[in-house]
């Protein structure tokens, strides 16, 4: 299967945010319950001493703030999102700190053109942002700083473009991200993702991949009836 893997761009993503990511998202969550985690940005005083007074994502440079986001997770479900307005998708596609990756079929596939794109898979990489209370991270971390935290959400492949190798290549872009801007820091890198208990080929997926569960400690509910997973990337090793 013949596909390209892209970033959503900001700005010039809007558009095709509503004509051809909201169809494939909406479709995600109709037809695979284990979909339905969802993430939400808050903005929150900063109190991490790892974080610049300003927070700017090194995937959306020009996007700053006097106070930084961090992320808490909840159920959502296809009638809750397919009742969102226009306003609130390009709120979402907005988002300064959530960048979304996407397999897109080649125009010469059939049945798609550069007017009617088709997704066959896509994941939303989000950070840096402060890690959760996951047990066992204090033990990774160098000194004197954490690592830089990225969290995977939003990972969905469409069932006819399953079993292609096309969901790793997509998390190999996220992970390269993550690792490249890790590096220039000079920290280590920590990839974590919440997956459904229920959704075994996700959690087959990660552990090929090399993620290991954790343990969540504290945080609202939706942190401790989700499996969590943890890819740990040492500077030394990136």
């Amino acid at each position: 299967m013949d596909y390209n893997i892209n970033i959503i761009p900001k700005d010039d993503g809007v558009a095709f945010n509503l004509t051809t990511y909201k169809p494939f998202r909406l479709r995600a969550l109709k037809t695979d319950p284990s979909c339905k985690r969802d993430i939400t940005m808050f903005i929150v005083p900063n109190r991490n001493p790892y974080l610049s007074s300003s927070v700017s994502s090194p995937l959306n440079p020009t996007t700053t703030s006097t106070q930084h986001l961090t992320t808490t997770s909840f159920g959502s479900n296809y009638a809750r999102e397919v009742a969102f307005d226009d306003k609130k998708w390009k709120q979402r596609a907005l988002n300064p700190i959530v960048s979304t990756f996407v397999a897109v079929a080649n125009s010469t596939s059939a049945g798609n053109n550069k007017t009617n794109p088709i997704i066959l898979s896509a994941a939303s990489l989000i950070g840096p942002i402060p890690a959760p209370q996951l047990a066992a991270v204090s033990r990774l971390h160098r000194e004197p700083q954490p690592p830089v935290h990225w969290e995977i959400n939003a990972v969905w492949t469409a069932p006819e473009a399953r079993r292609c190798g096309i969901a790793r290549h997509v998390l190999n872009e996220l992970t390269g991200v993550g690792k490249e801007h890790a590096v220039a820091q000079g920290r280590d890198c920590l990839m974590t993702v919440a997956v459904e208990p229920s959704n075994a080929g996700a959690l087959a997926l990660y552990k090929r991949y090399g993620y290991t569960p954790i343990s969540v400690e504290g945080g609202p509910p939706v942190y401790q009836d989700a499996t969590w997973l943890a890819l740990f990337l040492p500077l030394a090793s990136v």
